[in-house]
């Protein structure tokens, strides 16, 4: 028992094994100055569409990494038939000088209306 409590004594204090991953872009500029951003994983699980996208646009702003898990699941306040009718006013948006070849994207997946949200 002693041996183990001093093995595992031993390995607190050992350094983290490195990452596997190449890094490309500005992020091997971070790396070799030893500024790795911190990556943050947000459950957005019963979370505000808006109130969450307000948290994590600013911690983009300050640095960090953030991955949202679990958009699908994510809470809209307002009665089902008003967001649907938002929402509706959303997709027949055109462009204005030529709406029938160019337009905005209408993004209808979970992750990427988030992603909308946050970017603004």
């Amino acid at each position: 028992v002693q041996g183990l409590k001093a093995g595992l004594q031993a390995n607190d204090t050992s350094q983290p094994a490195a990452l596997v991953q190449p890094l490309s872009g500005h992020y091997s500029l971070l790396a070799a100055a030893g500024k790795m951003p911190k990556t943050v994983v947000i459950d957005a699980r019963a979370h505000m569409l808006g109130r969450l996208a307000s948290v994590v646009a600013k911690q983009i702003l300050s640095g960090y990494q953030i991955v949202v898990v679990r958009c699908e699941e994510i809470s809209i306040s307002g009665g089902l038939v008003r967001q649907k009718m938002k929402y509706e006013r959303f997709l027949r948006k055109k462009h204005n000088t030529n709406p029938t070849r160019a337009g905005v994207w209408h993004y209808r997946a979970p992750s990427r209306i988030f992603w909308r949200t946050v970017r603004g």
